[in-house]
């Protein structure tokens, strides 16, 4: 069987600063944000670093198993992303319900009203 693989890439500086909270709410990082970007760019900032090595790998990568997607294109348009997913996956016969109800159940509203997404 092979395996396939969707990857999310999300602006660099949005990482950049995500990440800072994350490691300052959850991992008692106690620097300063210049300290957590500096950092950030010479790849010690978090999970996935170096992020630009991390990034390219996916992005750039030959495997026809790998789709990337964009955050940005996720959040703007959640319902073209599905759709482009189940063509990737070869999983066409979900009705136009189902691609619905998966699309509110994956909505950026969704996720920021639950709370263990959300550290609450």
């Amino acid at each position: 069987a092979v395996v396939s693989t969707q990857s999310t890439g999300r602006n660099s500086r949005d990482v950049c600063v995500s990440h800072y909270h994350h490691w300052k709410i959850l991992k008692g990082f106690n620097g300063g944000f210049d300290l957590w970007s500096r950092l950030f760019l010479e790849g010690y900032g978090g999970y996935y670093s170096p992020f630009w090595k991390h990034v390219k790998s996916f992005y750039l990568s030959q495997y026809k198993n790998i789709i990337y997607l964009k955050y940005e294109v996720l959040k703007k348009d959640l319902k073209s992303s599905i759709e482009a997913v189940c063509t990737f996956l070869k999983c066409n016969d979900y009705s136009e319900d189902e691609k619905a109800q998966l699309e509110q159940h994956l909505s950026f509203k969704n996720f920021q009203q639950t709370p263990t997404l959300n550290k609450q």
